[in-house]
């Protein structure tokens, strides 16, 4: 339980250093294009002020245990690009559980959902974020940003899209 604290406690001490507390927010469309890291898996993410919690499409989710530790083993997909020219990729991915949360879904419902610290570049810039795992199969856009990722980094303006630079998306 030591351990899980003190886990806890340094990826919020990370998430602090990370981003300097005077750093001017960057104003950016409510669709941009995002940088899974280490992968380099490019997607669509969808900036929503309404939603908490950010939430990545994961599919074959599966909790196993490392100790007292809950670990989770689930597969990212890059999708294939419009032109054809680049194949879908699966990518298999295992860490730990920061925490098991409740999300209330659109029909009302609430769904339990495993939440991973996830690594990704927007606009140039690195974040280290808390995400929930979910199909999203069903969604246009396999990420979705919310508050807790972009609160005091960005400003969200609904009138435009694929505004940030494209730094992300031609680092390795």
């Amino acid at each position: 339980m030591f351990i899980k604290i003190l886990k806890h406690s340094f990826f919020f001490l990370s998430v602090i250093l990370y981003f300097p507390a005077n750093a001017e927010p960057e104003v950016l469309g409510w669709l941009e294009s995002a940088v899974i890291k280490p992968w380099g898996i490019k997607v669509r993410a969808k900036l929503d002020s309404g939603a908490l919690t950010s939430s990545i499409h994961a599919t074959h989710i599966e909790t196993y245990e490392i100790g007292d530790e809950t670990w989770v083993k689930f597969t990212l997909t890059q999708p294939k690009n419009k032109s054809g020219t680049q194949v879908e990729t699966k990518i298999i991915v295992e860490k730990p559980v920061i925490k098991e949360t409740k999300i209330k879904e659109h029909s009302g419902d609430s769904m339990l959902r495993y939440v991973v610290e996830m690594k990704l570049c927007l606009n140039g810039r690195n974040y280290i974020t808390p995400v929930t795992l979910v199909d999203r199969t069903n969604f246009h856009y396999p990420l979705l940003l919310g508050r807790r990722t972009l609160k005091n980094n960005v400003l969200i303006d609904p009138s435009k899209t694929f505004t940030a630079n494209k730094s992300c998306l031609h680092k390795k």
